[in-house]
Formats: C-alpha cells, structure tokens, sequence
C-alpha cells in the first residue's frame, strides 16, 4: 500500500472562487445600494413636505381669468373709482395652488414669483411670496397681511386695510393677483 503526499498549501496560492457565487454577490450590492438610495429619497420627499407652508408646483398654464386687456391701456382713474373692488391686473400664466387644509386648488398667477408659500391662521391663509416680500421697508408690516379668507364655502381677498404709499402700484398689483386666485379656488 502506498500513501500519496499531500501537496502542502502556502499561503501564496490563491483561492479559487465558485463561479456561480459571482453573479448572487452582484445582485446583493444591487440591492444595498437601490435600499440606500430610495432611504436617501423618501428622507429628502419628507423633508420637503414637512411644516405648514407649502411650496407651489411648477405647472404653467394659461389663466383663463385674466382681467386686464392684453394691450395694458388701464386707466388709473378707473382703479379708484371703488374702493372695495380689486383692481384689474394681467394674470399671465398661472399654476396650481393646492390648498390642502380646504381640500381645494387655486390658480396662482407666476408674477407672484417662484416661492409662493402660505401658513394658515386659524381661517385665513397667508400669502408669501417674493412679490409680497418686495413691499418697501415702510410698508413692511403689510407683507404678513396678504392671504384668502374662508367663510363657510366662500373665500375672499385678505389684504392690509391701507393701501401702501410708497408703493401703490405694487399694492394694486398684488391686490389684483390674490383676486384672481380666490376667483379660481375650485
């Protein structure tokens, strides 16, 4: 009877791998990498979502509310003659506005900027944007005092009880826009 040696193994030699084990590791980093980035995500959706006030979404379209002529020949005359109507202003294009407290949409028109945001307190929701935000330093206290009213299923124009002196065509403006968006609430 004779017994075969065994080879002796070094340390040096490399290991040979199953083949078949290579393509079940491939598919394990797949799925650890695709389970951190949806993690990454839906923190990120989260984060953006969270708090009262609510970022407008990117969606132009074109408002069938617009009041203005398209020429712009306004008569400044006419703006005035009630003082409880809002002045007439070009909307231009609009997107959705969300209101989700209400469970209703309103058109806001993009001259409001690119932020448009709201709070609400208790009733009424106030308005922010960087139209509002644009106000002079005089009339400051006015940029917290845009918004929409709520009574019952009615919604109307909440706004300062004076018109801002320094600057009345903004006034106007904005005036004009948040009409135009209450008038859309759907």
């Amino acid at each position: 009877m004779t017994t075969k040696q065994l080879p002796e193994v070094d340390g040096s030699a490399s290991r040979k791998r199953n083949p078949h084990l290579l393509p079940w590791i491939v598919t394990g980093l797949v799925v650890i990498v695709a389970l951190v980035a949806s993690m990454v995500v839906v923190n990120i959706a989260r984060s953006s979502s969270s708090g009262t006030e609510t970022p407008a979404p990117t969606q132009p379209t074109q408002s069938a509310s617009a009041t203005a002529d398209a020429d712009g020949d306004e008569d400044p005359a006419e703006e005035t003659e009630n003082p409880d109507e809002p002045p007439s202003v070009e909307v231009g294009s609009t997107f959705d506005l969300p209101i989700q407290n209400w469970g209703v949409t309103a058109q806001v028109s993009s001259k409001f900027g690119n932020q448009v945001r709201y709070t609400f307190e208790g009733d009424n929701l106030i308005l922010s944007s960087e139209v509002i935000d644009s106000l002079p330093d005089a009339c400051a206290e006015m940029r917290q005092q845009w918004g929409i009213q709520k009574s019952g299923d009615s919604y109307s124009v909440l706004k300062p009880a004076e018109r801002c002196s320094e600057a009345p065509e903004l006034y106007d403006e904005i005036w004009g826009l948040t009409a135009a968006a209450v008038d859309s609430i759907q």
